[in-house]
């Protein structure tokens, strides 16, 4: 079993498998951590926008907009768009 992404105090993305505790680095810049059209479409969700808005917009389907969603979520460990727009801020991912 594998945890996705950690953050440390060094600032590097790891791979960390839970059995063995073996690291593998998978960034050092945290501005990597998201795609460019992951940070776009936070941008648009940090300003209110729907998922259907969102798709419409980019001419992709909803499903598309609320899968990206969800690899947000997961990329940067939170709960929610919510927690997702926060944190993303903070780390200086979106405006």
């Amino acid at each position: 079993m594998s945890k996705i992404f950690s953050l440390d105090s060094s600032e590097a993305a790891y791979l960390i498998n839970t059995m063995t505790g073996e690291k593998k680095i998978l960034l050092t810049d945290e501005s990597q951590l998201l795609s460019d059209r992951e940070k776009s479409i936070l941008q648009m969700i940090q300003s209110g926008k729907s998922s259907k808005m969102i798709a419409d917009r980019l001419e992709i389907s909803k499903h598309t907009v609320d899968r990206h969603r969800q690899n947000i979520i997961a990329k940067l460990q939170v709960n929610n768009t919510t927690e997702a727009c926060h944190k993303a801020k903070k780390l200086g991912l979106v405006d």
